[in-house]
């Protein structure tokens, strides 16, 4: 398994005021729960149960936003759950629902995410993939087979450059262990 990160070469142009709008709308969206469900202090409180018996009487967008926050918690927890089991095809298929939601739900895509996004679907060579970070450009994340870098390398080229032109910048990564101090720096674990 590896990781590749794949930048659109969008930038985040609408980024923070559209953040700051989909913060309120969450934030919005949680004092409507609360009215159903007080002892709620945050959306990650919210059982998904509970959310689909009341979700009908809470307004939109905040209903969609609610729903991305709450399931993309069930997703994170299910995605660590199947890469600890080394079960990537499932993990994959969360970061693929992730995407969609963050598409549909969240609103926080584009064209060119989502082409990078969808050209991987149903390839042997990935697992799953979802865009990253903030929204609005930027980039995806990719959950790779091992020895797959190659092949992704060249076919998510080709695909982004028939549809915008150009090639998106793609990057090899891997996870490394969490951060530690070392004489009074922070740095990576090796």
């Amino acid at each position: 398994m590896s990781f590749a990160v794949c930048d659109s070469g969008i930038k985040h142009q609408l980024a923070s005021s559209e953040y700051n709008r989909r913060r309120a709308q969450c934030v919005s969206g949680l004092q409507q729960i609360q009215r159903f469900f007080p002892h709620v202090t945050s959306l990650r409180d919210v059982e998904y149960s509970e959310f689909l018996r009341i979700e009908e009487f809470i307004s939109e967008p905040e209903r969609r936003r609610c729903r991305h926050v709450i399931t993309e918690n069930l997703r994170t927890l299910e995605a660590a759950e199947a890469i600890e089991r080394r079960d990537f095809r499932s993990a994959g298929e969360l970061m693929y629902a992730s995407h969609d939601s963050l598409r549909e739900d969240y609103e926080v895509s584009c064209n060119e995410l989502d082409a990078l996004v969808e050209a991987t679907r149903n390839r042997d060579t990935v697992f799953g993939a979802r865009m990253t970070g903030g929204g609005f450009g930027g980039c995806t994340v990719n959950l790779l087979p091992g020895g797959a870098d190659a092949e992704f390398e060249r076919f998510l080229s080709q695909a982004y450059a028939a549809k915008f032109g150009s090639s998106p910048a793609i990057f090899k990564v891997r996870a490394s262990d969490e951060a530690h101090e070392v004489n009074g720096q922070l740095k990576p674990r090796d």
